[in-house]
């Protein structure tokens, strides 16, 4: 293996972006990990100045569609093809996906991989959208050599839509690195805290997150509530807050660097997502010994175990999540039940080094 180009749009403060950026720096010994990336974004100063990484930004590559600043952006990713000339192009989330995987077309390099971080045709759309959407991804499937999913649920929604044939998805689940989580005290004292790490934008929820949590404290009125990250909808979500009584139950800190520290001060995990992929805060909150209450859309399923590792409900269902935390919170013993359980279940199937590794078979293929 020499030299594998990791393309994503922006490299913001998520589960895809972190996952890229590990792909990149732990290349096997000989190995070249390039890592391209539109401009911005909070790990971008991390991915510049570790030297395992050969990191380089693409100037014109954005989030939004733009037909000539994405015109740029595939002319510049094309341009550097050529002058790196990688044996493989892996590409992460839906703009840089469809960029990158054209630009590798045109400057012929024939091995690529895309990773799906949830489709781009998701809930959140309208309906042509959608239909946009799918026909660009069915066009780049058609000139990728792997698909890869970070759960089975995006196979099957993949499948479901026409995108790519069965044979070229590959399934390997996102992981994180659970050391950190393991040395951090956890609280034995305090008011019941129950938080989320979360971007704030309308894939999470939030609005039922603090619906969830105004019917928490009418039964645990001691409760409190974190929701950890940065976003477009904070001023909406501040607003909301203050309607609901919340703004002195709930903080909203912005992003947390710490998160060991964060999960290890509470009792319960709450995420109220209305799509997903494979969401790695999950993961972290099972890290840190704590159960966790989750809508079951997309991969959530797959890391959450309904009864064993916390509790599932269907998106929007604020009654269900209320009644499942106030449970948590009123049970310590099922806490410590359900937090022994996740990490387990995460030290066994769901770490960083599982996922790097299984992404480099892949590359074999």
């Amino acid at each position: 293996m020499a030299r594998v180009v990791q393309i994503i749009t922006q490299l913001a403060l998520g589960g895809a972006q972190r996952l890229a950026l590990e792909l990149a720096r732990r290349m096997p010994d000989g190995g070249e990990g390039h890592l391209w990336a539109g401009p911005g974004g909070e790990l971008e100063a991390e991915a510049a100045a570790d030297p395992r990484v050969r990191f380089r930004t693409v100037p014109s590559l954005g989030r939004e569609i733009e037909v000539l600043s994405d015109a740029a952006a595939l002319r510049e990713l094309v341009a550097l093809m050529r002058e790196v000339r990688p044996d493989i192009v892996h590409t992460h989330s839906s703009k840089a996906g469809i960029l990158g995987r054209q630009a590798a077309l045109l400057a012929g390099v024939r091995n690529t991989v895309h990773t799906v971080h949830g489709w781009s045709f998701h809930p959140g759309l309208s309906a042509t959208m959608q239909g946009l959407y799918i026909a660009l991804e069915r066009a780049a499937a058609a000139q990728t050599g792997i698909l890869h999913c970070v759960c089975q649920a995006d196979v099957d929604k993949g499948l479901a839509a026409g995108v790519g044939e069965e044979g070229r998805y590959r399934v390997v689940h996102g992981g994180i690195d659970p050391t950190p989580y393991a040395v951090t005290p956890r609280k034995t004292t305090g008011p019941p805290t129950v938080v989320t790490l979360s971007c704030l934008k309308p894939q999470k929820g939030l609005e039922d997150w603090l619906e969830v949590a105004a019917r928490v404290r009418a039964k645990v009125p001691d409760a409190r509530f974190v929701i950890a990250g940065e976003g477009e909808l904070r001023g909406e979500l501040e607003e909301r807050r203050r309607s609901l009584g919340l703004e002195g139950a709930v903080e909203m800190p912005g992003w947390v660097r710490d998160v060991p520290a964060l999960l290890a001060s509470a009792d319960a995990f709450l995420l109220t997502s209305r799509w997903e992929g494979f969401p790695l805060a999950v993961l972290e909150a099972m890290a840190a010994c704590l159960p966790v209450v989750a809508t079951a859309v997309d991969g959530t399923p797959e890391a959450v175990e309904e009864g064993l590792t916390g509790f599932l409900a269907a998106p929007g269902d604020v009654e269900a999540m209320a009644e499942r935390v106030v449970r948590l919170l009123g049970d310590e013993e099922l806490r410590g039940t359900m937090g022994a359980r996740g990490r387990d279940r995460v030290m066994a199937r769901f770490t960083l080094d599982r996922f790097v590794e299984s992404v480099y078979r892949l590359y074999a293929d």
